[in-house]
């Protein structure tokens, strides 16, 4: 059996950032996920989601070096998002 420093369960956004995050710092991560990964060959409505980022989350992932990536197999950016009657503008 592997040593370990941190189990990440869930292969999504978050916990796939903050595997690569801890990674970088040294530490021995296993990341457990339920499912198969996607591929670019699977069939693309079966794990097409829709995500949506905060500023905050653009930030950290420019830190990590995968925002270039992410943007660049977006199928839309949203320049604009309403939020009751006040209209936000991305910068």
């Amino acid at each position: 059996m592997q040593n370990t420093d941190v189990t990440i369960v869930g292969g999504g956004s978050a916990g796939l950032t903050l595997a690569l995050l801890l990674a970088r710092q040294q530490l021995r991560v296993v990341l457990v996920e339920k499912g198969p990964a996607p591929t670019e060959t699977d069939a693309a409505p079966a794990y097409q989601r829709v995500s949506a980022l905060n500023m905050a989350s653009r930030t950290l992932l420019q830190q990590v070096g995968i925002w270039p990536q992410l943007l660049a197999g977006a199928a839309a950016l949203y320049r604009y998002a309403g939020v009751g009657s006040r209209q936000l503008r991305q910068n």
